[in-house]
């Protein structure tokens, strides 16, 4: 997981350089649907990573749950 948060890093460095650099691009409708629909993906970008820390902790559950199964299997106590 921690090449993961490294990445989501990275990629909230690149956003954050992308929204203080708008400002200063093209105007227009069209530069004004673009910016709109930017933001629309920035923010499910966002809650998609907001969903990692828990994400992680059922992979973790999961994984204890399996791995005591197995080791009950193991040592004849299931």
């Amino acid at each position: 997981m921690n090449e993961v948060e490294t990445a989501v890093t990275a990629i909230r460095s690149a956003m954050k350089q992308v929204e203080q650099m708008l400002p200063h691009t093209w105007i227009g409708t069209k530069a004004d649907n673009w910016r709109a629909d930017h933001e629309g993906h920035m923010k499910r970008l966002k809650t998609l990573f907001a969903s990692f820390p828990d994400e992680e902790k059922q992979l973790i559950e999961q994984a204890q749950k399996k791995q005591a199964a197995l080791d009950k299997k193991m040592h004849g106590t299931g």
